[in-house]
């Protein structure tokens, strides 16, 4: 396992790394691991056909995508998931600087707009889209310059899912900071 993770010629390992550091999460990323984790197996997909192992691609995502759907619902439903809203933030206006307090409410506003946005329409279509890419891919020959041009564009989009979720990621460890100082602030205050 160590020469799995360690040895430089593996290059599953990019995708490992980044997994093994959002399940520590889970928690605070909920359903953007799903995604991650599926379009990171999308991503492979050239792997699987050069190695002819197309049912096992399928078998295999579908199977972890139920799965881990099924689980989310469940510990959703126990409230595992920390929530962000406006109105469980307390403001404090009587510092002298506002920017915490501002990058506290902006980021979890941030958040609320990638969320939304995500979940209403982008989740959908990028699942639509690299479902119409795997059917294209299979009965549609690209042109001869560009042998892997439909395994190119689902590495675009599953390219689009790490960048969203790498912002959201980075948007609540901005939260997260704000969040302390404002504590650390008020804190401060009282002992003053």
């Amino acid at each position: 396992m160590a020469f799995f993770f360690f040895s430089f010629h593996v290059h599953e390992k990019t995708i490992l790394i980044p997994l093994l550091g959002l399940g520590l999460c889970l928690r605070y990323v909920g359903y953007y691991y799903l995604d991650f984790v599926t379009f990171a197996c999308m991503s492979m997909f050239y792997l699987f056909r050069y190695d002819l192992m197309d049912f096992q691609y399928f078998v295999s995502t579908i199977f972890f995508w139920y799965f881990c759907q099924r689980m989310l619902k469940l510990l959703d439903s126990m409230n595992f998931f920390k929530k962000l809203t406006i109105e469980h933030q307390k403001v404090y206006p009587t510092f002298n600087k506002m920017d915490d307090e501002k990058l506290v409410k902006n980021c979890i506003k941030l958040i609320g707009f990638i969320d939304k946005l995500y979940f209403k329409l982008v989740r959908v279509l990028f699942y639509v889209l690299v479902l119409i890419l795997h059917i294209v891919e299979r009965y549609v020959k690209p042109p001869a310059h560009l042998p892997g041009l439909w395994f190119w564009f689902i590495d675009i989009l599953a390219f689009f899912v790490f960048g969203i979720v790498w912002v959201r990621t980075n948007l609540y460890l901005f939260y997260l900071v704000g969040k302390s100082v404002v504590k650390e602030k008020r804190i401060q205050k009282k002992i003053d």
